[in-house]
């Protein structure tokens, strides 16, 4: 095994509540229940290096990584979620899209709508529009500067991961439902109903600025590997 991988296996992680990785440079501040949780902290590179060095196993079953706001890094973790979360048989491989979709809903909503404050509106403008915004955002103060920090929590019977943004927030109870025949053609809310449609909880805090999603071992899953 690569002297790097041992290094990360064998060293003691720290446990941090506010401090981030140097890439995550703007701390923020929780609550007192969310300074209590301290989590071992990881780079992405670190977990990508753990999830390739056991091929078979979820070496970690809890941890928090933050990611700068890179979509690409958004698919990289919730790639490693997802097999860690498969590989601790809380779901099966069936249902790999019920844990991946939803996963990377959030994360890129907090990229998106959180750190970069764009609205689902700004896509009517058009893809060229939309997506040379978010560049020129991603390298423009003070969006620049955000990070996302993702808290996961593997256990026997469930998943949880956190997603917490550094943006203004919003009001989950005033964004409209794309199911109605109204709201059809408006580009907003699709995510959120993904996330609800296929997580057992979905939680928002108060601000509106981390959402919680929480999937229970799948029953059929269980009976299967029983």
């Amino acid at each position: 095994m690569p002297r790097a991988i041992c290094e990360i296996l064998g060293r003691t992680a720290r446990c941090r509540a506010y401090q981030f990785k140097p890439h995550c440079r703007s701390p923020i501040t929780f609550g007192a229940a969310r300074i209590e949780l301290k989590m071992p902290a990881y780079s992405l590179t670190e977990l990508t290096m753990l999830h390739d060095a056991n091929p078979q196993t979820a070496p970690l079953s809890r941890f928090e990584c933050c990611i700068n706001n890179n979509l690409q890094q958004v698919t990289q973790l919730c790639e490693l979620v997802t097999d860690w979360t498969i590989r601790k048989g809380i779901r099966g491989m069936a249902e790999r899209h019920r844990i991946a979709v939803p996963l990377e809903e959030a994360m890129v909503n907090a990229v998106i709508h959180g750190n970069l404050e764009l609205a689902s509106s700004d896509k009517e403008k058009g893809d060229d529009y939309f997506w040379s915004e978010v560049q020129r955002r991603c390298r423009s103060h003070p969006y620049s500067t955000r990070a996302v920090r993702v808290i996961v929590d593997l256990s026997d019977d469930s998943m949880t991961v956190s997603i917490r943004d550094e943006g203004p927030g919003f009001d989950p109870d005033e964004v409209a439902n794309p199911t109605d025949s109204e709201n059809l053609e408006i580009p907003s809310g699709r995510g959120l109903l993904l996330m609800r449609s296929f997580m057992d909880e979905v939680d928002f805090n108060d601000m509106g600025n981390e959402v919680t999603l929480t999937a229970h071992r799948s029953v059929r899953h269980a009976a299967a590997t029983a």
